[in-house]
């Protein structure tokens, strides 16, 4: 029955190329985002929402774009465009139906000029516009031609597996990322806490820097890394504050209580939460730059918070004491 099935055709396609071709493309869209990512991060990234390398939002977009789209795909002009449109759409669509499900946001542009809302920006849909280009004219034959290779019925017989193993990786994230607002809000609560404390300090000079330091804590995926995170960053306050009789007793007995804390909200957050921490630094930021937006005007204060979150301004600057040991 299954196999009957691949045979369904949609716009001159059957269902096995068009799924087969969604895994493709989805797998080439891991490749591209994590590659990338790795590379600016100086560290490996798995990217997407699934454990395995898949990246669903561009099988969709890639299938979208081929079936809606091939009646242009001679038109390099309309092509490039309608491309441009389609992929920006479903990129802000994706965007508002996963805030809207899990209460954060996964990407969040914005620091980017001309984006709208943080969930599109045009440099993003420019890309788009390039890729549904290359789509047709270089992606789609080669990989027509891959698939071509391979035996119909091995290559169902493949499809079906691939198709179990994502439905099982897709729901296992599912539950996983259930509550994740709330996972997320408990961590940050905690690295916010300690973080404002130690800008009252006044042992580090920006807010950027104070900011590294607890995303650093944020990338802990499992208990080991939270353990070791942990006991390098009491060596490194311990080294820091050692000169400065005045503070050492009192921060360091904050940083135990800061410790306590992180390690139990690090536990309950659970393992998809702590993944999608790591790999998306900007996790939830968008979602809750949006909501501050909304409350700026009834509260000043809220305004002020949200003018500090963008703008990253400057801490004044330390007391020479502590400069000299931090230059230490």
């Amino acid at each position: 029955m299954l196999h009957n099935m691949m045979r369904i055709e949609i716009n001159g396609d059957n269902l096995y190329h068009l799924l087969a071709w969604f895994f493709i493309y989805s797998f080439m869209g891991w490749i591209w985002e994590t590659c990338y990512m790795s590379i600016k991060d100086k560290k490996f990234t798995n990217r997407g929402f699934v454990f395995g390398p898949c990246i669903t939002l561009y099988g969709c977009g890639a299938m979208a774009v081929y079936i809606i789209l091939k009646p242009l795909s001679g038109n390099i002009v309309m092509l490039y465009f309608s491309g441009l449109i389609l992929a920006t759409v479903l990129e802000y669509v994706t965007a508002v139906i996963m805030e809207s499900i899990f209460h954060t946001s996964w990407w969040d542009y914005s620091n980017d000029k001309f984006n709208f809302q943080g969930r599109i920006c045009l440099l993003s849909s420019l890309f788009w516009g390039v890729l549904s280009v290359l789509l047709f004219r270089v992606f789609q034959p080669a990989i027509t031609r891959i698939t071509d290779m391979v035996p119909i019925r091995t290559g169902v017989n493949i499809l079906l597996m691939v198709i179990a193993l994502y439905i099982i990786d897709f729901t296992t994230t599912c539950i996983g990322a259930t509550n994740i607002a709330e996972k997320l809000k408990s961590v940050n609560g905690v690295l916010d806490e300690f973080g404002e404390y130690i800008k009252k300090t006044r042992l580090s000079t920006s807010t950027e820097e104070i900011r590294e330091r607890m995303r650093y804590y944020k990338t802990a995926v499992t208990r080991h890394a939270a353990f070791r995170r942990i006991a390098r960053g009491e060596r490194e306050l311990a080294q820091l504050v050692s000169k400065i009789p005045e503070v050492k007793d009192t921060l360091m007995e904050k940083y135990t209580d800061f410790k306590l804390k992180y390690l139990k909200a690090h536990k309950e957050s659970g393992m998809v939460t702590r993944r999608f921490m790591r790999n998306y630094p900007t996790l939830g930021r968008g979602y809750s730059l949006r909501h501050r937006k909304k409350n700026e005007t009834e509260n000043p204060a809220t305004k002020a918070e949200l003018q500090q979150e963008t703008e990253e301004p400057i801490l004044e600057e330390p007391d020479d004491s502590v400069k000299k040991v931090a230059k230490k």
